[in-house]
C-alpha cells in the first residue's frame, strides 16, 4: 500500500530575479547553458523532471549532482547553482523562512503547505511521482496482505503519523495494495523510458 508521496519541488535563492517558473523556463530558453541546477542525484526524481521539461521545451541547462537534498540546499544557498530541486525535507524550512523561492511542484495537485506555487502539470503537463509505500515478499498470502494493510491503514489516522508527515513535506496520498501495485508498474514503465533517453548514445 501506498502512505505518502514526497513533494519534488524546485526553488531559488529569494533574491532570484525569477518570480515564478515561467520566467525561470523563459530565462533559461534565452539563456542557453547559463542555468545550473542541483539534484540530489542523477535519476532522482528532481533530475527527472528537470529534464523532461528539459526536453519538452527544447532547453538547456546542466545538472550538478550532490549526495541528498541538504548538499543540494548548500549548493543553492551559497550560490554555486541558480536553482535546486529535491524532496521537501530539503527546502521546506528555508522556503518557510523566506531564505528560497519555491517556483514548483512536482506532483500532481498543489501541496497544501503551499498553495501559491504551482505544479509543473499546470501549463507543463509533467507530474514527477514520489511514492512512499509498503512492500512485502512476492506470494505473500492474501489474508496476511489484508491483516497488514488494515494495520498500516489505522497507523495513517494516527495524529502523530499525520502531523509528522506534514512536518517532512509529505503528502497525504493512499492507495490500496492492488491499486499501488498498477501503478509502481506504470511508473517504472515510464521513468525507465525517460532514463534510457537521458542514457548517452554509444
Amino acid at each position: 500500500m501506498e502512505f505518502g508521496e514526497y513533494q519534488f519541488g524546485m526553488a531559488v535563492q529569494a533574491g532570484a530575479p525569477w518570480k515564478s517558473l515561467d520566467q525561470f523556463v523563459q530565462y533559461a530558453k534565452d539563456n542557453p547553458g547559463k542555468i545550473r541546477y542541483a539534484s540530489p542525484g542523477v535519476g532522482t526524481g528532481g533530475h527527472l523532471g528537470m529534464e523532461r521539461l528539459a526536453m519538452d521545451l527544447g532547453i538547456k541547462w546542466t545538472q550538478l549532482p550532490y549526495e541528498g537534498d541538504s548538499q543540494v540546499i548548500t549548493a543553492l544557498m551559497g550560490g554555486h547553482v541558480e536553482a535546486g530541486v529535491g524532496a521537501a525535507g530539503g527546502w521546506k524550512d528555508y522556503a518557510d523562512a523566506g531564505k528560497l523561492r519555491l517556483l514548483a511542484i512536482f506532483t500532481e495537485k498543489r501541496a497544501s503547505n503551499f498553495p501559491e506555487v504551482p505544479t509543473l502539470a499546470e501549463g507543463y503537463r509533467i507530474v514527477v511521482p514520489g511514492p512512499m509505500g509498503i512492500v512485502g515478499p512476492k506470494g505473500l498470502p492474501e489474508p496476511i496482505v489484508a491483516k497488514l494493510h488494515e494495520t498500516f491503514k489505522k497507523c495513517m489516522e494516527n495524529p502523530t503519523f499525520i502531523t509528522t508527515a506534514q512536518k517532512f513535506g509529505i503528502s497525504d496520498v493512499y492507495r490500496s495494495p492492488q491499486d499501488f501495485k498498477q501503478y509502481l508498474r506504470k511508473m517504472v514503465d515510464e521513468e525507465s523510458g525517460m532514463i534510457k533517453s537521458l542514457s548517452p548514445r554509444k
